[in-house]
């Protein structure tokens, strides 16, 4: 009868555990869940009901006024725009520097290494507020204010020494047997780099790009900063829908629902190169 109960306390215990993650989970899953369905749910209702009273979570009519209102009366287009081509070419442009900068790091090892490299990453330490106005100066002076270019470079800026110090991580886990087989076979180093091991990098490609175009994305004070009128992002372009007088929280929501979607989109399609980078750093060879 005692063996019995051992028995099964085994089993017992492993499904309360079970239970206890699957309902911490479903929790998390909920707080995180739920201010962006209250987001939809607002862009679908009209002023009227967003402030009737008893509160209603779901808009009696649903209503798309709010969308067409936003894309009708603002140059959102315009902002949607400047948006997805300063954060694709910031993409592009840190992803190629990161990735030789990391293949730098993992491979060549001179003295002062690791000053170098504590000091590209104590760079992440900096709030941005701190650097915003010599960056508006030199921004300026050469130039490039409001235009997607000096978006484009502030950007790079920003986030390239944390792409550096995560590619160089991936690039340590790659046999350095691979280059020296490309260069026997009458590679250059470069060539190397690009035919052999870039190949092989490529889910930590993927995840470097995802997050440096969703923080770019996301980058509120820089390009408000550095524009005014040509090259306004949606980030600033949506707070300029708070006026003094007046906040219409149904075209606020409207605006932020459109400009999370290429966020989630984004993530859903990488989702397991997102994945297989995390994991492909945990071991080292």
């Amino acid at each position: 009868m005692l063996m019995n109960e051992n028995e099964n306390y085994g089993p017992a215990r492993i499904e309360l555990k079970v239970a206890l993650n699957t309902l911490v989970g479903v929790v998390i899953a909920f707080l995180v869940l739920l201010p962006f369905f209250w987001m939809i749910l607002t862009s679908l209702k009209t002023p009227e009901q967003l402030f009737k009273i008893p509160f209603q979570l779901f808009p009696e009519k649903a209503t798309l006024q709010n969308y067409v209102s936003v894309w009708r009366d603002y140059p959102f287009v315009e902002y949607f725009v400047n948006s997805v081509v300063v954060c694709i070419v910031t993409a592009v442009a840190v992803v190629s520097t990161s990735s030789l900068a990391a293949y730098g790091f993992a491979r060549f090892h001179f003295k002062g290494q690791s000053l170098v490299e504590m000091v590209v990453l104590t760079t992440q330490m900096i709030p941005v507020i701190v650097v915003v106005i010599p960056m508006f100066k030199i921004i300026r002076n050469i130039g490039l204010y409001d235009t997607q270019l000096g978006l484009i470079i502030s950007y790079t800026s920003v986030t390239l020494p944390f792409c550096i110090w995560m590619m160089k991580s991936f690039v340590e886990n790659i046999p350095k047997e691979i280059d020296l087989a490309a260069m026997i076979d009458g590679c250059t180093r470069l060539q190397a780099f690009w035919k052999a091991v870039f190949p092989l990098m490529l889910p930590g490609l993927v995840a470097t790009t995802v997050f440096t175009f969703l923080e770019s994305w996301n980058l509120y004070l820089i390009p408000l900063v550095l524009s005014s009128e040509k090259s306004i992002p949606l980030t600033v372009g949506i707070a300029g829908l708070i006026s003094e007088h007046k906040i219409d929280w149904g075209q606020i929501m409207a605006a932020s629902t459109v400009a999370s979607v290429p966020s989630i989109i984004l993530f859903l399609i990488f989702e397991r190169y997102l994945i297989a980078n995390l994991t492909a750093g945990a071991v080292k060879q």
